[in-house]
């Protein structure tokens, strides 16, 4: 079934790397100092039945992998279905009733090309009526009008130029990928008819393989890109802040998060999430214990999460691995009072369940609930919008990888007694 997904991200790729590698070196990882707050081994798991969209039964050709990416602008939602149709690609369109709440299917955006292994939509951003979805030969922008969306722009890739990964904040638009063999930003300014307009291009000071865009996060006029890869595979975070000057505004670099004393394969950068002032960044990677009871024998990973002070992005807890969890902080969602850190469960033998964090009145964040999942709900996505959480499972629905996302209200949640 990988075999099917290669259009995955960087993020999936580095991260499966990142991860097997640590399993072949656990027995020699090196223990270190648990900080701050663990995540609970008794946090209680959501006991309310979350909604749930899927696809029809008409849209089934197996291995759609609905719920691989998930974006939210207004009542509009968008989901992407990437394997559709031998990987030619779909996004799926629903809207929200706003007096029940309940999302309802409202067409589809189709490949403008309709060639299969391209996968369009295994990378999908929308805000503000404009919206951009990746495939592997292509950037699509589209135009959301009454009629659905219009298409009004493409961008083709080239041999020495991809796409990987994009993101849209307040009329700019973010999408790494590589070019003549090095990792890079691409910025563009978004005009209100639908176009991309390139202003500026970002880089690393790391090496080709630091793995520079394989998580990206912007919010507030900051940018914050992962490189899992950097120094080793310890890893990094870029920050890059919206700065005026004597011309346009520029993203301007302004500060590159490492964690002191970092390891090898810790793999710090292979996901972010910015948000009301926080700024939470995964290494999946990092060793944690060992316990004998736990499948691997020792589980790892961990989400810190860093608060501006002084100008800078500095260190304010650290959220660690549930028991026999491995990979934790290979996902992580931040916004509002809450924080969602998990591994994917898509991860053999110890994937975990997504867990929220709630901050407290000292400002910070205490595990409060488990996203409960069977054996055969396997999620790969956290997306939040407010307090609405989107978890994506686009393998469920038995041995096809159909696919299907959960939607859960954070702010109205049922619990299960702690275990």
């Amino acid at each position: 079934m990988s075999s099917i997904r290669n259009w995955s991200s960087r993020s999936a790729r580095v991260r499966t790397a990142s991860l097997a590698l640590v399993l072949a070196a656990a027995g020699a990882a090196a223990a270190i100092e648990l900080q701050s707050v663990p995540a609970a081994r008794s946090a209680q798991g959501l006991g309310a039945e979350p909604d749930e969209i899927f696809i029809p039964g008409n849209e089934i050709p197996e291995s759609t992998f609905f719920g691989e990416t998930i974006s939210r602008s207004g009542n509009t939602l968008l989901v992407g279905l990437p394997g559709y149709k031998d990987q030619t690609g779909r996004v799926a369109v629903f809207t929200r009733n706003k007096p029940t709440g309940e999302w309802k299917r409202d067409g589809s955006i189709d490949s403008p090309s309709g060639q299969p292994q391209e996968a369009f939509g295994f990378s999908v951003a929308f805000e503000d009526n404009v919206a951009v979805s990746l495939a592997a030969d292509a950037l699509f922008v589209f135009r959301h009008k009454h009629s659905g969306f219009a298409l009004t722009q493409t961008l083709s890739s080239t041999a020495s130029h991809r796409f990987d990964r994009v993101t849209l904040w307040h009329k700019w638009a973010f999408v790494s990928g590589v070019e003549n063999g090095q990792n890079v930003i691409h910025v563009f300014k978004v005009l209100p008819a639908g176009f991309l307009v390139p202003v500026q291009k970002l880089h690393s000071d790391g090496s080709p393989d630091d793995g520079f865009g394989t998580a990206l996060a912007v919010s507030n006029g900051t940018l914050v890109v992962g490189a899992p890869g950097d120094d080793e595979t310890r890893g990094a975070a870029y920050i890059f802040e919206l700065r005026a000057g004597h011309g346009p505004r520029r993203w301007v670099r302004s500060q590159k998060i490492v964690v002191p004393g970092g390891a090898s394969l810790d793999s710090f950068g292979t996901a972010v999430a910015v948000g009301n002032g926080v700024l939470a960044i995964g290494a999946p990677g990092e060793f944690v214990a060992e316990d004998p009871d736990c499948g691997f024998g020792v589980y790892f990973g961990a989400t810190y999460v860093l608060r501006r002070a002084g100008g800078e992005w500095t260190q304010q807890q650290k959220l660690m691995a549930p028991r026999c969890q491995s990979g934790f902080g290979a996902l992580v969602a931040v916004g509002g009072e809450w924080l969602i850190g998990a591994a994917p469960s898509s991860f053999p033998e110890q994937g975990g369940q997504p867990v929220v964090y709630q901050k407290n009145a000292n400002g910070a964040y205490a595990p409060l609930a488990r996203v409960e999942n069977s054996a055969e709900e396997i999620f790969d996505v956290l997306y939040l919008s407010g307090q609405t959480l989107y978890v994506g499972r686009p393998f469920e629905r038995g041995d096809f990888a159909v696919g299907a996302v959960n939607i859960f209200d954070l702010d109205n949640l049922t619990f299960l007694p702690a275990q």
